[in-house]
């Protein structure tokens, strides 16, 4: 049976299914994970300076310190390899790698005078033009139209 759910811009006046429940973490913990975070970059930055990469080097970069997180969990769950827990250190390495490749994005477009919004406008306005250009080839949908039509 389907219910009204209201829209999403509606506030709630109840306190929700979840209100019965105590919080399960500290309050803050949030605070405590985004000074590991921190801290992290910090070290980083220590060990290798700015780092200003294209963003397919930061994504190989990131894919690496996600597959060491996902050994961490591996390794604690089947005792495959280290006996300690490191895949919530792993975890902080992801997100401060993360945090390093949007730093790098950002500068780079700070440099160059960018704001998103202009560079998202200027990528639609070139693929308009590029498809503009181009001659329209019939696709599936294009001959599934005629056959209809």
């Amino acid at each position: 049976m389907l219910r009204d759910v209201p829209p999403r811009d509606v506030p709630r006046t109840d306190p929700g299914p979840l209100a019965a429940y105590p919080p399960i973490f500290p309050a803050d913990l949030q605070t405590k994970i985004f000074a590991q975070i921190r801290a992290e970059r910090q070290r980083q930055d220590r060990i290798w300076g700015q780092q200003n990469h294209p963003p397919e080097w930061w994504l190989t970069i990131l894919g690496e310190e996600y597959g060491e997180a996902c050994r961490g969990h591996l390794d604690k769950t089947f005792g495959t390899g280290r006996s300690d827990d490191h895949y919530p250190d792993e975890l902080i390495q992801v997100a401060a790698v993360a945090v390093a490749a949007l730093e790098s994005y950002y500068r780079k477009n700070i440099q160059k005078g960018n704001t998103d919004a202009k560079e998202a406008q200027a990528r639609k306005e070139h693929h308009v033009q590029e498809a503009r250009q181009k001659p329209h080839e019939p696709n599936r949908s294009d001959i599934d139209r005629k056959e209809c039509g």
